[in-house]
């Protein structure tokens, strides 16, 4: 199953997507995207570990590469996409490829996260709203409370 939850800050998003792990349920893995450059960053991670204590996740800290991403049928949690593009493009680590002028973003970004999606189980990927309006009233979009959530084998898991 691979679902991808969007949303505004701070609505809620990432506490939705814990939930659907929970509920798919085996050997869950937190992969955590933030970037550590102070020590106000690291309050937040530590706010976020204290809020994921307890519940199942083993998280793994990926502020630079999502290498080494576990692909025995358990259930990640990518968190979170739109700070991974952020830290490709204007973070540390992808120097090659911000000198060059003509690397295609699309086909990076991609190259970069296939192997997480395309992993042998469920794949659940938290990002930022872009702004843009996706889909259509009579798509298999569903828009609810400003999550939206796709689930990519084509099944409306969206909250009644």
């Amino acid at each position: 199953m691979k679902i991808f939850v969007v949303g505004g800050s701070g609505n809620g998003k990432s506490a939705y997507a814990e939930k659907i792990a929970a509920s798919i349920g085996g050997k869950m893995i937190y992969i955590a995207t933030m970037p550590i450059y102070n020590e106000d960053d690291w309050k937040v991670v530590e706010r976020h570990h204290k809020l994921r204590a307890g519940r199942g996740f083993e998280t793994l800290e990926r502020p630079k590469r999502l290498e080494d991403i576990p692909d025995n049928n358990e259930t990640v949690l990518l968190e979170c996409m739109s700070t991974h593009v952020a830290n490709m493009m204007f973070g540390d680590g992808f120097e090659e490829l911000k000198k060059n002028k003509e690397t295609d973003w699309e086909e990076e970004i991609w190259k970069e996260v296939e192997p997480v999606f395309n992993r042998n189980g469920s794949t659940i990927i938290v990002s930022a709203e872009s702004g843009y309006r996706i889909g259509s009233a009579d798509s298999s979009l569903c828009l609810s409370a400003y999550l939206l959530v796709i689930e990519l084998t084509g099944e409306n898991v969206c909250p009644q």
